[in-house]
Parts: structure tokens; sequence; C-alpha cells
């Protein structure tokens, strides 16, 4: 075997083409071939600096001005921030997220040392799987891994979140993480890439020294080839939170004004200037304790009603329901949706479960590559191959639900007869009992009094099974 490599490595080498195609080494192509100098920042143009994607993202990926990315906190970032706010928008997004702020997250060795284990774990002040019982330290002069978690999922709605690393070097000669410093999507003036589209470095608004890639941490949703500012959870729902933005302003301007816009019609006669105060009114006119006021002899005072009413409503509920079908969150319309059926709310659940994961595995695959395995390299070296890696365990109710309802077959509160051993089994995914397998037979207690997994044990001779 290592004679033919020899052959195959001396053939390449002569450009013998028989053997093969040579493999590989570099990029002939880059992500920007066909967009020229418009990835260029104009402070970046002559000096070396690199490449930018304000304009890029800016002019040719977004037909939405207001969705556009802008250095500086403007554009997308803005339009996204107001998003937030939105009533459904904000349970869509803590929907997501606070259940995975929920998980448990643990430390998992991985075949490394127990010395590095156990050194990555008390800086992140994080438990060791299988050693969840362990005292950790306090939290005062420490990293947050919570509110690490709490700053990421941003990236859901923003599409990019960006964070420092700091730390120092302690009397061990270790290298020790202190802090993860967001740098907030509105703080960046410009991201910069090489020719290939890997990130090279952001420089925040205000500072002119840019924080280069080795010491940052970047989390990017959906992102696509070279795109460091990444893609919004809210992009897909934004025309349909405009629209539901609009109706609710203008339904609020018609309750404020009685139920539409006061128009005047001027009594037969009326000058110039009586229409011009007739029309004073019209604009002043707003609902209050103390409102009020009069037309002359002949005028007439209508209310002309931009929208409003029962199909104004109707009208938010189905936006709402399009922005829950957007985020995958289509349980929550399950109250409020004029389609739909309530026996679906199960399996919508576990489709949200599964997107969770998703999300939480996102997380761990760039904290473990841009956070514990920096901390590896700087501390151990490159060349170490078994590092820890972060994990979970999902916390959910479905879990809790098995618990209770074990306690309640053991408090012998229900009994398991066919008819629910057929529903746990279908609503837990379990496989459906053998027919060839004969039903377990209830157990009846010494003194004759119950049955159910809690009277006895079957194997005991102080119980006998029940004929």
């Amino acid at each position: 075997m290592d004679t033919f490599a020899s052959a195959l490595t001396g053939a390449r080498s002569r450009g013998d083409a028989l053997l093969g195609a040579t493999p590989p080494t570099s990029e002939i192509g880059s992500f920007d071939t066909d967009r020229g100098s418009s990835l260029i920042s104009p402070a970046a143009t002559g000096l070396g600096l690199g490449m930018s994607w304000t304009r890029f993202l800016g002019e040719v990926m977004e037909h939405v001005p207001e969705l556009q990315w802008r250095g500086g906190g403007a554009g997308s970032v803005a339009t996204y921030h107001m998003m937030r706010n939105d009533a459904q928008v904000q349970g869509l997004f803590l929907g997501t997220t606070l259940p995975i702020r929920r998980y448990n997250w643990y430390i998992e060795p991985n075949g490394a040392t127990a010395r590095m284990t156990n050194a990555l774990a008390s800086d992140l002040n994080l438990p060791i799987r299988g050693k969840e019982n362990k005292n950790q330290g306090r939290s005062k002069g420490r990293f947050s891994f919570q509110n690490h978690l709490r700053h990421a999922l941003l990236a859901l709605l923003y599409g990019h979140m960006y964070f420092e690393q700091s730390g120092e070097v302690g009397p061990d000669a270790l290298w020790h993480l202190r802090r993860l410093g967001p740098r907030m999507p509105h703080s960046i003036q410009d991201i910069f890439v090489d020719k290939n589209g890997s990130l090279a470095s952001i420089r925040q608004v205000g500072v002119q020294e840019k924080i280069p890639v080795d010491r940052l941490v970047a989390y990017i949703w959906e992102q696509e080839g070279g795109n460091w500012a990444g893609r919004s959870m809210l992009r897909g729902i934004y025309k349909n939170w405009l629209l539901k933005d609009t109706t609710l302003r203008v339904g609020a301007i018609n309750i404020e004004r009685a139920g539409g816009v006061p128009v005047i019609t001027g009594p037969k006669g009326a000058s110039p200037d009586d229409l011009a105060q007739l029309a004073l009114m019209a604009r002043q006119f707003r609902i209050g304790e103390g409102s009020g006021g009069a037309i002359p002899n002949g005028a007439e005072l209508d209310l002309a009603r931009a929208a409003g009413g029962e199909e104004a409503v109707n009208y938010i509920k189905l936006q709402n329901e399009e922005m829950g079908r957007g985020w995958l969150m289509m349980f929550m319309n399950l109250g409020q949706a004029t389609t739909g059926s309530y026996a679906l709310g199960s399996s919508l659940i576990d489709y949200v479960l599964n997107t969770q994961e998703i999300i939480a595995n996102w997380f761990c695959d760039v904290f473990c590559e841009h956070v514990i395995e920096d901390w590896v390299d700087w501390n151990y070296g490159e060349d170490v191959d078994k590092v820890p890696k972060l994990v979970y365990v999902r916390q959910d109710d479905r879990q809790l639900a098995i618990t209770d309802l074990v306690q309640m077959i053991d408090k012998q509160l229900i009994t398991v007869d066919d008819e629910l051993e057929s529903w746990i089994r279908e609503e837990y995914s379990m496989p459906r009992r053998d027919p060839n397998t004969p039903a377990r037979k209830p157990i009846t207690s010494p003194s004759g009094g119950g049955t159910g997994s809690g009277a006895g044990d079957v194997n005991s001779p102080s119980s006998t099974a029940s004929e």
C-alpha cells in the first residue's frame, strides 16, 4: 500500500493524467464573483482592509428597503426591533426560546482528560454530565452561561449575534474565560469577510479598531454562503406584521375619533372662512370626557369610517395566524383560528419541540467550535483531538406527564386496561403491543383490595394473581 501511495504521489508530481486529476488544495471561485466591487467598503478601498457586507446586503439581496442590512442599527435591525414589540411576535419568540433556556445544560467529557474537563466546566460554571450533583462555584465575576444563551438566541430575531471573548491567565498558567461580551446588532457598523466568504472581523459604531475573527463568536441564523448578517426568522412574517400594524393604527384612529374621521358639510352660503373654521373643528375632534362642539344651522357632520368592526378584528386574526404559521408555531392559533382542529394540538406541539431541538443543536455547534475549541487551543494546543462538548437534556411537560401517570397507576387511581394501554403507547410514540404476548394480569393485594402495579409483586408469595 505504501509503494502504491508513493507511486501515485510521484505520478501526480510529474503530471501523469492516467492516475487521475490532482486533488484541489485551494479555491478558484469567490462568493462575490459576479458582483464586482459592490462588496468593497468605501473605507477599505485600496487599503487592504478586506470587504464589507454593508453595501451587498443593502443593495442586492433584499428588495425591501426597510429590511436591508445597514451598519449602525439602521434598516433591518431597526425594523426587526420594532417587530419584536408586537404581542404576537413576542409570544412566538418567547414561546420558542424560553423552553430552550429551561433545558439542563452540561459539559460532556467526550473522551477528554479529567483535568481538561474540570477546568473547562469551572470556567463555564456548568455541571459535568454524570456529576450533576457536584456543587458549582459562585456567579460573581464568572462567565454566565444562561445570560450568554439568552443573548445568543437574539440571532433568531436579527439574523446575527456577535460576542467578543475576554479572560485572564490564572496562577495555574491556564487562560480562563471571564466574559463573552455581546456586540449588539445595532452597534455593528461593518462586517468584513475574505475573498472566500469567511468572516474576517467586525467594526462597531464609533470604534476604529476592528475586532478580529479569532476573538469573535458569531451566531448566524440560516447563513447562506458568505452572508454573515444571516436571515431573521422575522423576515418571512414581515408582510403580515406590517398589515396588522396598519390595521391596528387605523382602528385606533377610528376609536379615538368616535368611529371615523369627522367631515363637516357647511351650510348654504358658507364663506371660505366659515369652511376653514369647520375644517379646523373637524381636525381637532377627539373623544374625551369634556369633548363636544356646535356647528351652524344647516351644516352636517358625518364620520368617514376607513375600516373597523368585526372585519378588522378578523383581518388582524388572519395576520396573527399567518405569523404563527411562518414561525412554525401553529398551535398558538388553535384558540383563535377560524380553521383547524384541536385534535392536532399534540402533533403541532411535537413539531415545535423538534424545532426547538434544532435551534438548541445549532447553538451547541457554534458554542463547541468557537468557545470550547478556542479555549482548548489556547490552553492545550491545536493538536488535541478529544475535547469536551456542550450537551443538553430537554425538560418538557411530556416527561413530567409520564411521571405523573406512573404515580397515578402506582397509587391505584387508574387501572391500565387495553384501551388505556393503547392510548399510552400511541401518545408517547411507543411500539404497539405484540398480539401474541398476553397482557399482564392485575395484581390482588393480600387483603384482597385493589389492583395495579402498586398492589404487590407478581413474584411475591404473599400476592396471588386474579384468575
